[in-house]
């Protein structure tokens, strides 16, 4: 009788995704209150205009990317659109929308209202929760993964202090102190997890949440260069810069996806125990974020004039010097990926031509072996 009801009708009962199950719609709407939350950073760094703002913003942009893959490894875990995953899911969403709200003040006590600090903090340290709470009940029946949950609750424990000494204290301090806290847990976590014992079931979900994610980065990206066009007459020498913005978009699309996605999912599928977690941290947790941060900074970048000629059209200047950031961010996190993909002992090509040659199938140590969405 139980078999008959619908999935979502069964209680807080979790269930695994299958190998070559993919994302769910619910993770797609997750990750939409994450495009609001990078557009409040990067608006955050276009009006700072002194040299805090790029350590503000990779300091709240890091926040955000923890959290996602956070819930990414969540995801791998149990279903997101069912029971227990979707209340974890529903919560973090909300939990991340307050974060996004926050963004603006995240710097800022003395202003009306609430504190932005202590929302921001106390919005992030409950997202965290909520993972912690929800991973370590879909784990109950995994002594492996839970050994190496409770391994991770040190280093958000530590964190979570440097960020309440952070909001007290205020000033450059908290930028410190935040900086330090995000670094902490960042190189603790790698140094006890790329052959630790997390789990991924579904090769194809992993790569394709972190695909979806990139794919968001870059329509946001298009969105920020038609709300910058839109800042300025419209001219001919706007509509080039704007034009130069798309066709950057479309070759970032065509290296990440056409060259680095395949290959570097390929070698997710053929591998399996601590191989494929050293490849889904190196690769993914990692080697995505200065791609993703990178291809973002197009949109704060965009009123960023460069240190060309006065009769030089500031929206030439402007686009130029997004397009040259955001490429040379992106190349550099696709030559982390092309490098975490390459298989033990084989040549890995110098950079910067990993990021061209080494990382597409035919040259690179992630060999083709027909579909590996499995």
């Amino acid at each position: 009788m139980d078999g008959a009801l619908p999935a979502r009708a069964r209680g807080l009962r979790h269930a695994r995704p299958h190998a070559g199950e993919g994302a769910t719609t619910f993770e797609l709407f997750f990750d939409l209150v994450y495009v609001f939350a990078v557009t409040q950073v990067t608006d955050l760094i276009s009006h700072e205009h002194g040299a805090e703002g790029v350590p503000h913003g990779l300091i709240l942009f890091g926040m955000l990317w923890w959290t996602w893959c956070t819930f990414v490894w969540l995801g791998n875990q149990l279903r997101a659109d069912v029971g227990l995953g979707a209340v974890g899911f529903g919560l973090a969403l909300v939990g991340v929308f307050v974060i996004a709200l926050a963004i603006p003040s995240a710097w800022d006590s003395a202003g009306e209202g609430l504190p932005g600090p202590v929302v921001l903090v106390s919005a992030y340290l409950f997202v965290r929760l909520v993972h912690l709470v929800v991973y370590t009940i879909a784990a109950r029946d995994d002594a492996g993964l839970r050994r190496q949950i409770a391994i991770s609750r040190l280093p958000l424990l530590v964190q979570a202090v440097l960020l309440v000494i952070g909001v007290v204290v205020g000033g450059q301090a908290q930028t410190a102190l935040f900086a330090i806290a995000m670094l902490g847990e960042w190189l603790s976590v790698y140094l006890t997890s790329r052959h630790g014992s997390w789990r991924i079931y579904s090769a194809s979900h992993w790569t394709e949440r972190f695909e979806l994610f990139v794919l968001i980065v870059l329509g946001e990206s298009l969105v920020a260069v038609g709300v910058g066009a839109g800042e300025h007459p419209l001219t001919i020498p706007l509509l080039l810069a704007a034009g130069l913005g798309v066709v950057l978009a479309i070759c970032l699309w065509w290296l990440y996806f056409d060259l680095v996605a395949a290959a570097t999912g390929r070698r997710v599928a053929e591998l399996a125990g601590t191989e494929r977690i050293r490849i889904a941290f190196e690769a993914y947790v990692y080697g995505h974020f200065p791609l993703v941060a990178g291809s973002s900074s197009r949109r704060s970048a965009w009123r960023v004039p460069c240190a060309w000629p006065a009769r030089t059209s500031p929206s030439v200047r402007s686009t130029a010097c997004a397009s040259w950031v955001a490429w040379r961010s992106t190349s550099s996190g696709t030559s982390s990926l092309t490098s975490a993909c390459s298989a033990p002992g084989t040549s890995r090509v110098p950079a910067p031509w990993s990021s061209w040659w080494g990382s597409h199938p035919r040259s690179s140590g992630c060999p083709p072996s027909g579909d590996w969405r499995r």
